[in-house]
């Protein structure tokens, strides 16, 4: 897949408005509102108590009116904001938290995640995830690195993602400020792009092969590269090609920046 847009390397002030980023999730556009109340996640008893137990902050979003649904209530632990914040000024409160410099960023995967799940067979829509990092904004007026992982629940009739639930986690110490990146998978396969917020450039990269993320994996268990040679029963040197194709694919320069990318948008 040929990644479908580009940006200008100066992009104008209205670039990071709210209605601009509306206009990203296509808010304006959906053909129905959610078939998923509000009530249908806070009055669950099990989805709550399995929300809360999760390390991740956890929310539901309705992308038409682009207010949460649902918020665990882990929230402030993790992010510093008061859940009621969230609950009474929607995503447009997130909004105001991004890092300036990681919108073109956000609006560029954006598209990405748009095109994508439209253009999936419906039988594929189920298995669809995307995993995407983001500077986010604390009270302390710090930043902290912020994986999201996105689960679509409803769509109209158009392929418009109406229903999102969402898993956010901190990963400031897994990641640089310098990029970011975005995991697009419908199970089977699995596409990846890096933004790079310095130069303002987005690009596609080539996932890793099935035996290097097998070579990670064992890698990632703390075996040596000896070790994970003989257990493969290959050559020394054939895992450091290995590697080193690796690195080059995912635009890492070791085995550490490659481990924790890899970890971080679960592919090992």
């Amino acid at each position: 897949m040929k990644t479908p847009l580009t940006l200008a390397a100066d992009l104008p002030n209205e670039y990071f408005t709210w209605e601009k980023f509306k206009v990203w999730w296509k808010a304006n556009e959906l053909q129905s509102t959610t078939k998923f109340p509000a009530e249908a996640f806070q009055d669950h008893p099990i989805f709550s108590r399995a929300m809360d137990m999760n390390k991740s902050v956890t929310g539901v979003i309705d992308i038409r009116t682009m207010k949460y649904l649902f918020w665990s209530g882990n929230v402030k632990q993790l992010l510093g904001w008061e859940d009621q914040d969230y609950i009474d000024h929607g995503v447009q409160f997130s909004f105001t938290k991004f890092h300036p410099k990681d919108m073109n960023a956000i609006g560029y995967f954006t598209q990405l995640i748009h095109s994508y799940y439209q253009n999936l067979p419906e039988a594929q829509r189920h298995d669809y995830r995307n995993y995407w990092d983001f500077r986010y904004l604390k009270p302390d007026g710090g930043y902290i690195i912020i994986l999201q992982q996105d689960t679509v629940i409803d769509h109209d009739g158009a392929g418009n993602i109406s229903t999102l639930l969402i898993f956010v986690t901190d990963i400031t110490n897994l990641k640089k400020d310098s990029s970011r990146h975005l995991r697009l998978t419908n199970g089977k396969e699995n596409l990846l792009y890096e933004f790079d917020t310095l130069k303002n450039k987005p690009a596609e990269l080539i996932c890793p092969s099935h035996r290097e993320i097998e070579v990670f994996q064992m890698l990632g268990q703390s075996y040596s590269r000896q070790q994970v040679a003989d257990k493969l029963g290959i050559e020394l040197a054939t895992i450091k090609t290995h590697c080193q194709h690796a690195f080059e694919k995912l635009h890492v320069s070791d085995s550490i920046e490659a481990l924790g990318l890899l970890r971080i948008f679960g592919l090992i």
